[in-house]
């Protein structure tokens, strides 16, 4: 993220009835591990773990 981008998206989620992040990953379609099956399954599997720890994160939030 580039300078103040983050601010302002934490002030957008703070202030926008409707606001939302996505987050996830971004694969180039050339990418190696998209053509080996065990190694895109680890790679799927790294993904959901890392980001399961924000899901959970957004429980622990006290909401106005």
């Amino acid at each position: 993220m580039k300078n103040g981008e983050f601010d302002r998206l934490v002030d957008r989620l703070e202030n926008v009835k409707k606001a939302e992040i996505l987050c996830g990953l971004t694969l180039d379609r050339k990418d190696s591990r998209l053509k080996n099956g065990e190694e895109f399954i680890k790679l799927c599997e790294d993904t959901f773990k890392n980001l399961s720890v924000l899901y959970d994160l957004t429980k622990t939030i006290q909401y106005n």
